[in-house]
């Protein structure tokens, strides 16, 4: 991460992968009937409408300087669930609320697959450990690694708003009252002591994914 290039693409890379998180909450939630993100301007892909000066900058920075982390985030999606079809019917509710939830995730995940493919298309004119072969790198395994890490119950991130359904109704309560007093500085601290660390194993699966596929059945190996 020496060249300034390769620090762009990263950042790049990892700022659009945040874009297209958001707008997955936003499509899902106006699949569900809650239009709040679209009246808002949020369903699109302009980096304005989804930078957030303190998660998207401040917390990135010092983040980056103290622990050697660019951890940091883009402004939330609004969601009010209120507005959900059929708010007043309890499993319908916990299935939107679920849907909205894993949508981020879920759209990053076809992001990767997306950049996958057309890296395999293109790989004849992609020379290795150039620029354009680092782009796709990085657009496949930043956008699985933060699907995936999306996914830990640990508030305010995705997998948290799937888990509280997974516990009883007074357990419920108590996690989503620390979760909005607390989870941010757990989330930091799991950060700090290297608790993304339990998502190796999954990134290592999607690297050799990544290997296998350009060394096997990408166009260039096919042509080759």
């Amino acid at each position: 991460m020496n060249d300034p290039l390769m620090i762009v693409i990263f950042i790049g890379v990892l700022y659009f992968g945040g874009i297209i998180h958001e707008i997955g909450h936003g499509l899902a939630a106006l699949r569900c009937g809650d239009d709040t993100a679209k009246l808002m301007g949020r369903i699109t892909l302009n980096p304005i409408a989804h930078f957030d000066p303190i998660m998207s900058f401040i917390v990135p920075i010092i983040m980056l300087i103290v622990v050697k982390i660019p951890f940091g985030g883009m402004k939330p999606v609004p969601v009010n669930p209120y507005n959900f079809d059929n708010f007043n019917d309890w499993k319908a509710f916990r299935r939107a609320d679920i849907f909205v939830s894993i949508a981020g995730p879920a759209a990053q995940i076809l992001f990767a697959t997306v950049v996958l493919v057309i890296f395999l298309l293109l790989s004849p004119f992609i020379t290795p450990n150039s620029y354009a072969f680092y782009l796709f790198f990085y657009g496949f395994l930043i956008n699985i690694f933060i699907a995936f890490f999306n996914l830990i119950p640990i508030p305010p991130l995705d997998g948290s708003h799937v888990f509280k359904y997974l516990l009883a109704t007074e357990n419920r309560v108590v996690y989503e009252k620390l979760g909005r007093q607390f989870g941010f500085m757990f989330l930091i601290a799991f950060v700090v002591l290297g608790g993304v660390n339990i998502l190796n194993p999954i990134f290592n699966v999607f690297l050799r994914l990544f290997i296998w596929t350009y060394s096997h059945i990408s166009l260039s190996a096919i042509l080759s």
